[in-house]
């Protein structure tokens, strides 16, 4: 008989023996290994949150609303301050930070610069954001694709663009140039690397190919996104420096007779940026071209061993608007990524407060602090059995009121190779955020969970600027007007037209 590959958990006490004990693996060799690894794990957040042993529970059990909330929940939720002193933030003046151990390490190629544009965009609902151009935010508001309201108050309350803002966002539109959102993100850090380059007296080609790039795509864009960059000659960055990941679509999951299986019918769907950063661990998953166009693929060893000697990884939204229209490096904030590296952390979070805090944390996480460690947690806004009712209840409206300090999804992690090493041997000990979607359960974990397993400093400057990035429609408008002031911008112009991307 077989050895089966996961343990099936039968009771929420066995489910917090074997946490404990570690015995619930997570082998990220492969992404088979990954799904078959993850079935106990989904197992004992159903066990925990039902409080009945697997063999009892169905599918239908996990329909109710307050079920997956349970099963979502994060029991150190209960225990944590949302509205803790700033005092436990490290707060920093960009102004006067020291930055030329950022300069340096950029010049010297030594920072690991992970672009993710793989997310499914579902608020958005234009697709993946990488490849939206101005010409398709024009044709979807000519087609009425976005939703519409019947007025301001309508518009703000569904997340989408007024009258007067689609009128706007259409004629700001019309006049911009034919280049992609994530090719005017690279290109804003080709830029800034070069201006870096020019004032420091250095050979601007030659600093800009000693960069080290991680582009995360999808399968649907990635064909598209890659022979893209091959054709605009990689911006100027090496072939050899700039790395892909496809990351995966995957069935979920259901219960059928007291197990956890795999469910191949299921629509594929990514498993959040979690299993992104998971993904970078197992082999041949992560790849470079050849001068023929040849995927070289690495196994994790190899890939460890290309970034071995790097001081900090950056990993950045393709949607943020600050990065194409002010500035794709934030030096001051690179500078205390690597003064943290030296000091001892493994990960830098950067937080923004929020004046009026909404009634729906934003995606992408809240700090809270905990009194009985002394430090600051990031959590997913999932985690909280209240937080995502239709009609919060009096104390959860309370609570969400307390949330003054968001994730900025700005994430810095000194000594990438030491963080690869970290993912492969502790992943078993991360939150699986297992999500009902469709009747099917997946697995959700968001990139910020890692702040649970990496000493992590969480940063903020001393007057934070508020989120600018893509998330809903009511985003577009200023997406487009950052477009433009890219586009006023002669050296931009001139780079487009250099490797190609413009007549």
């Amino acid at each position: 008989m077989q050895t089966p590959l996961y343990k099936v958990i039968s009771s929420p006490r066995e489910s917090a023996e074997i946490r404990d004990s570690s015995r619930i693996q997570m082998d990220l060799t492969t992404l088979q290994t990954y799904q078959s690894s993850v079935i106990a794990h989904i197992a004992e957040a159903v066990s925990r949150a039902t409080e009945k042993p697997l063999a009892e529970v169905s599918m239908a059990d996990l329909k109710i609303p307050a079920i997956q909330a349970q099963i979502l929940k994060d029991s150190r939720v209960d225990t944590v301050k949302l509205d803790f002193d700033r005092e436990h933030l490290y707060v920093f003046d960009p102004k006067t930070m020291q930055t030329e151990s950022a300069k340096r390490a950029i010049l010297n190629g030594t920072i690991l610069m992970e672009h993710t544009a793989a997310g499914e965009a579902t608020r958005l609902a234009m697709g993946t954001k990488y490849v939206i151009t101005p010409q398709e935010v024009i044709d979807a508001i000519d087609s009425d694709h976005l939703k519409h309201a019947a007025d301001d108050a309508e518009a703000k309350k569904n997340k989408t663009l007024t009258a007067a803002q689609r009128a706007e966002t259409h004629s700001v539109a019309s006049g911009l140039l034919p280049i992609s959102l994530g090719v005017r993100h690279l290109m804003q850090t080709v830029l800034d690397i070069r201006k870096l380059a020019v004032e420091h007296g250095e050979n601007l080609d030659e600093v800009v190919a000693l960069q080290i790039q991680l582009i995360v795509v999808n399968a649907q864009t990635a064909d598209q996104i890659i022979s893209e960059l091959e054709r605009f000659n990689f911006l100027g960055f090496s072939r050899d420096n700039v790395f892909f990941l496809v990351q995966e679509a995957m069935p979920g999951y259901v219960i059928e007779g007291g197990e956890v299986k795999l469910e191949a019918s299921s629509v594929p769907r990514l498993h959040n940026h979690g299993a992104m950063k998971m993904q970078q661990v197992m082999d041949n998953q992560i790849f470079h071209l050849s001068p023929s166009g040849e995927k070289i693929r690495l196994s994790f060893g190899e890939y460890k061993d290309k970034v071995s000697h790097l001081e900090l990884g950056i990993s950045y939204n393709i949607e943020d608007t600050d990065h194409i229209q002010t500035s794709a490096l934030d030096l001051p904030a690179i500078a205390l990524g690597l003064q943290s590296g030296e000091e001892g952390y493994g990960m830098v979070m950067t937080s923004v407060s929020q004046k009026t805090p909404p009634l729906d944390p934003q995606k992408g996480g809240f700090f809270a602090y905990s009194n009985s460690d002394d430090r600051i947690y990031c959590f997913e806004s999932d985690v909280h059995p209240g937080f995502n009712a239709p009609t919060p209840a009096a104390d959860v409206v309370t609570a969400l009121r307390g949330i003054t300090y968001l994730n900025k999804n700005v994430n810095m992690y000194p000594h990438p190779a030491q963080l690869l090493e970290t993912i492969k041997d502790r992943a078993c000990d991360l939150p699986t955020h297992t999500t009902l979607k469709d009747g099917v359960l997946y697995p959700q974990p968001p990139q910020g969970d890692l702040n649970f397993l990496l000493k992590t400093r969480v940063i903020t400057e001393a007057e934070p600027k508020a989120i600018r990035s893509l998330k809903e429609q009511s985003d577009i408008l200023d997406t487009v007007r950052a477009m433009q002031v890219q586009d006023n911008r002669q050296e931009f112009v001139e780079l487009a037209r250099r490797y190609g991307i413009i007549a």
